[in-house]
């Protein structure tokens, strides 16, 4: 799901980079994309779908952001929190 443009938090991204490259902390440097991942890969037995519908419009409010890391590890994406705000 995607989110609205957030100037704070865009600024907020681009503070984070900033204090990251003088570091010399490596990070992907793709377009900022804000999102909520629900789900990255799903399989259904038998052949089914499941139902695609649009998701109900709504906001909420970010108490906490959290920097992550993730790995793929045998079973599965491994997801480590490095550090957070909030």
């Amino acid at each position: 799901m995607g989110l609205a443009d957030n100037p704070q938090l865009i600024g907020y991204v681009k503070r984070l980079r900033r204090a990251l490259s003088e570091q010399g902390i490596p990070f992907d440097k793709k377009r900022f994309s804000p999102h909520i991942t629900l789900i990255r890969k799903y399989s259904c037995r038998g052949g089914r779908e499941i139902p695609v519908s649009d998701p109900p419009k709504g906001s909420m409010v970010a108490t906490r952001v959290s920097l992550m890391r993730s790995e793929r590890g045998k079973n599965g994406m491994i997801y480590t929190e490095i550090g957070s705000v909030g």
